[in-house]
């Protein structure tokens, strides 16, 4: 996809370039929901040497 031209499929190219923003935003919220999820279960866990005692 070339920048300035108008896409094939007749999606207006402000449009498009807002639904490509839009879907880079929504993986990188996905990740980071992700990552954050994954920090919370690693914290509550209980940790190997506080569990032998």
């Amino acid at each position: 996809m070339m920048l300035g031209s108008s896409s094939m499929d007749g999606i207006p190219e402000p449009l498009a370039a807002l639904l490509f923003v839009l879907g880079v935003g929504a993986v990188f919220a996905a990740a980071g929901i992700e990552a954050a999820l994954l920090l919370l279960r690693r914290r509550q866990a209980p940790r190997p040497e506080t569990a032998a005692r």
